[in-house]
């Protein structure tokens, strides 16, 4: 226990997936954010010409895909301006599927695309993820939903360790649920700092 403390205050954790205004599964439970995180908010058409506002004074680094609200067919300038700012779009596994990810992402090469899991596990996809990953430079993938699996050493086998960024889908889940595969994963020091929070630095233009 003592080891895990020492390496989980080691490593420069920043949260690519916390969502302040969802419930938590078990709120006598809840444990507050404790480290950086990655601010976001839905990807409105509205907000194609406020990006710049948006990121240097209210500190938005991603927007998430919002489908229902606003179809991706209707977000095509805000796609080309959040291309142009190097802000991520985040798009729930659930809310869009992975060959329209995929389609999006091929469409949109300067576009950078983050892949968080939705209630169904990642899982249940797994030959999905890594054709997406693989095949596509510009997708990279959320690490909270990594369940009974090794996942971040299969991809890391792949050479795919730096499109994976850390994410605890706060407060629904216990940070410790996403931390713990990093933590305690089979895998070099230098992988475990970039997956904890330094490839999603670098994907911000921030530094490591």
């Amino acid at each position: 226990r003592q080891s895990y403390q020492q390496v989980k205050n080691a490593l420069p954790w920043l949260d690519a997936s916390v969502w302040p205004a969802e419930p938590a599964a078990f709120p006598t439970q809840a444990a507050p954010i404790q480290t950086d995180f990655a601010k976001a908010v839905p990807a409105d058409p509205q907000l194609a010409a406020s990006l710049p506002r948006l990121r240097d004074a209210d500190g938005v680094r991603l927007l998430r895909l919002a489908p229902r609200a606003f179809p991706p067919e209707t977000c095509g300038a805000l796609f080309d301006r959040m291309a142009q700012a190097g802000m991520p779009l985040a798009i729930l596994h659930t809310d869009l599927d992975f060959a329209a990810i995929q389609s999006l992402a091929q469409a949109r090469p300067s576009l950078k695309i983050i892949i968080e899991s939705g209630p169904r596990k990642l899982i249940y996809h797994y030959m999905a993820v890594k054709q997406i990953l693989l095949a596509c430079p510009n997708v990279y993938l959320c690490t909270y939903n990594f369940c009974n699996w090794r996942g971040h050493e299969e991809l890391i086998a792949m050479g795919l360790g730096g499109k994976l960024l850390y994410g605890s889908h706060l407060p629904l889940f216990s940070a410790d649920a996403a931390m713990a595969p990093v933590i305690m994963g089979e895998f070099d020091w230098q992988t475990k700092c970039a997956i904890a929070g330094n490839n999603l630095r670098r994907l911000l233009g921030l530094p490591e």
